[in-house]
Formats: structure tokens, C-alpha cells, sequence
């Protein structure tokens, strides 16, 4: 079987390449085979191989052939005999109705600590607060539906538009509709997909296919030239997600949202590295311009946790004025307030009034340890 492996070592800016080979190449991974192009592209083997093979010309892949050795078969078990038993050996009567004695095992002591419902950050007047209702705009149902017409569009325009010349797809890209114009949201030259943007029968549904699959950033620049597409929820996901989107793009589509999303992206999981890195330093750079009730709102709702993004700067005084005005009982909050280096002495100072942080000694020595907690709050000890 033939094993196709695109070269990372390699940067395909570096290799000359048709729209045809750069499509194939974009769907090569790692443990790629023909058969499998082929039904991901649409395109015909005879077309396929052609292309395959003039990419391991030009470098940009290696070939393989996998042998596959036959399993080796498994040694014939060894009936038992008389001899593999010592008779001197004393066997307990087998009896199903025997239990098998085990060993004793001593008990492990065990120290319990009782918390009182401060402590485990719960209140009697307090509800609990409710499930984040927020999301993408995007059902499972949707999604999985998504998927299977993302299938369907490619395989489409592997086999009726891949091989046009990039003039003649430029023009259909401006006066399609309906699928022949979605298939070609899957063409890698961005000139095409900036004739689909301004096309009018282009939707939103153009828009998310485009935002998921597109690799070239100047062709998600066009994206911004309909606004209303980058205010679609499921749009503006699938462009967090693209690892080839560029930054200004990026800075569009997080530049209105609130403090708090900027920083769901920082640590969402599905959002490439570099993509979040660069919403760190969004975040960095709107912190300061922000409200101060948006700031303290944030810093208790991720309970102190985003302080780690925040190196190098400061609170103002309206919100440490709203965190002093509140009653503290996570462990981790206060963790997190007692190791960040800008935290105010008027916060630490009321840190330590906290009725819980009175009863845990371990979180006292941590906020005194701090180097802005002031010589008259340490007699609270």
C-alpha cells in the first residue's frame, strides 16, 4: 500500500504550486493514502496520481510502500501433565461453596476535616449560580450536519471545478448559486473566495465554510468585507479555530466582544496556540482601557484565575474599591490575589478579616508573605 507523508520540514510558500497540487496538498497528512484523497477530493485517480506524483517531484511529500508482515502464529498450548505437580504439594479442598480467605489489610487512619459552608464557598441565602448559556450558535444536530455537507461540497468540487482554469473559477465564483457556488468555498486560491464574498446569493452558510476551511489569509481578509458575516456566532468560531487567521482579522472579530470572551478564547482548548496567544495579548492591551466593574466582574468570576495573564498590571482604585466591598470564600481566589504581585495592600488587608482566611493559617502566612501588605495589618495575626 502506498503511504503519502507531507514534509513539515517544508513550507509550501517555498514550493511553486498549481491551485490543483496546493489543494491536494492541503488534505495530505500524515498516513495518507491515494484511495483515501480520493474520496475526500473527488477527483478521478488517473488526475489524482498525476498530481501526487508531481508533488514528490517538486519535494513537497514523500512516497512510501508498506509491506505488511504476515502476524506470526501463536505457539500451541501445552496440555498439562502429571509431572507439573509436586506430590508432596498440600492443595486445599476445591469447593465452590469455599470463600478464599484474604489477607488482613490494616485499616488506614484517617483525619477528617470538617468544613463549614463558608468554607466550601456555599451560603444559605446564596443560589447556586446557573449554567453559562452561551455558545456558538451551533447545535450538535447542526454540526454533525455541517460536517456531512462539507463532504458532499468537496467531493463537488473536486470533480466539476478543480480543474478549471483560475480566470474561468473567478467568474463562476461571481454569479453562482446554490451548491456550485458552495463547492467552491473549498477552492484555495483567495481570489475566488473574494469573488464569493461579494457575490449576492453568497449566505452565511458560504461564510462558515469559507471561516472552517479556507488556509490563505488573504482570502479570510475577504471575509471582512460583509460585516454581518462576522457577527455570525458560528463565523465567528470557525475563524477562532483556523490556525491560518491573521491577526487583524483576529482583532475584528474579538475587537467588540466583552473582556470575558476575550478571555474564554485565551483558554479555549479547540483555539490553535498562536491564535490564542495573540488574544492574550488583546486582552493585555483592552485590560487597562476596560471598566473597572467589567475587570472586577472577570477577576471574581474565574476566581482569580486570569491574574496569571495579567503580569505587569495593576488594579485601579474603583476596583479594588468593588473587590473590597465583597465576602470572600474560595481558597483559590485568595491564592490566586495573594501570589499576584500587584495586588493593593487595602485587598490584602481585607483578605485577612476574611472569617475563613482567619481559620486556615496556611492562607494568612501566604497573603503576609506578600510584599504589599501593610506593617499594621500584620498585627490582624
Amino acid at each position: 500500500m502506498t503511504r503519502i507523508t507531507r514534509r513539515k520540514d517544508l513550507s509550501p510558500s517555498l514550493v511553486s504550486l498549481t491551485a490543483e497540487e496546493g489543494f491536494v496538498l492541503s488534505r495530505i497528512d500524515d498516513d495518507t493514502t491515494v484511495d483515501y484523497l480520493e474520496s475526500l477530493t473527488g477527483m478521478d485517480r488517473a488526475t489524482l496520481e498525476s498530481i501526487v506524483g508531481r508533488l514528490a517531484d517538486s519535494g513537497a511529500i514523500d512516497i512510501a510502500m508498506e509491506a505488511r508482515a504476515p502476524a506470526a502464529a501463536p505457539p500451541p498450548a501445552r496440555a498439562p501433565s502429571f509431572g507439573d505437580w509436586n506430590v508432596d504439594d498440600n492443595f486445599p479442598p476445591m469447593s465452590s461453596d469455599a470463600p478464599i480467605p484474604l489477607p488482613a489489610v490494616p485499616a488506614a487512619e484517617e483525619s477528617l476535616i470538617e468544613l463549614t459552608p463558608e468554607e466550601h464557598g456555599v451560603f444559605e441565602d446564596e443560589e447556586p449560580e446557573p449554567p453559562s448559556q452561551e455558545s456558538d450558535g451551533e447545535t450538535r444536530e447542526e454540526r454533525e450536519h455541517f460536517e456531512k455537507t462539507e463532504k458532499t461540497f468537496r467531493e463537488l468540487y473536486g470533480k466539476k471545478m478543480a480543474n478549471l482554469p483560475r480566470d474561468a473559477r473567478v467568474a463562476m465564483a461571481q454569479s453562482l448559486s446554490g451548491d456550485d457556488l458552495l463547492a467552491l468555498t473549498f477552492d484555495p486560491d483567495p481570489a475566488v473566495v473574494k469573488a464569493i464574498v461579494v457575490n449576492p446569493n453568497a449566505n452565511l452558510q458560504h461564510a462558515r465554510l469559507i471561516a472552517f476551511n479556507h488556509h490563505i489569509a488573504q482570502g479570510l481578509e475577504g471575509l471582512g468585507q460583509r460585516p454581518e458575516f462576522l457577527r455570525d456566532a458560528q463565523v465567528e468560531r470557525k475563524l477562532l479555530r483556523n490556525q491560518n487567521l491573521p491577526e487583524s482579522m483576529l482583532r475584528r472579530v474579538l475587537g467588540p466582544k466583552p473582556l470575558r470572551m476575550v478571555y474564554q478564547t485565551t483558554i479555549d482548548r479547540e483555539v490553535p496556540d498562536l491564535n490564542r496567544t495573540r488574544a492574550r495579548s488583546i486582552m493585555r492591551a483592552r485590560w487597562q482601557m476596560s471598566p473597572s466593574e467589567e475587570k472586577a466582574d472577570l477577576v471574581t468570576r474565574t476566581e482569580g484565575r486570569i491574574l496569571t495573564l495579567l503580569t505587569g498590571l495593576t488594579f485601579d482604585q474603583r476596583m479594588t474599591a468593588i473587590l473590597c466591598g465583597k465576602t470572600y470564600a474560595s481558597v483559590i481566589f485568595v491564592q490566586n490575589l495573594a501570589r499576584f504581585a500587584a495586588t493593593p495592600p487595602v485587598l490584602l488587608t481585607h483578605l485577612l478579616k476574611q472569617a475563613f482566611v482567619k481559620r486556615q493559617a496556611h492562607l494568612r502566612n501566604l497573603i503576609l508573605q506578600h510584599p504589599n501588605v501593610p506593617s499594621e495589618a500584620k498585627r490582624l495575626r
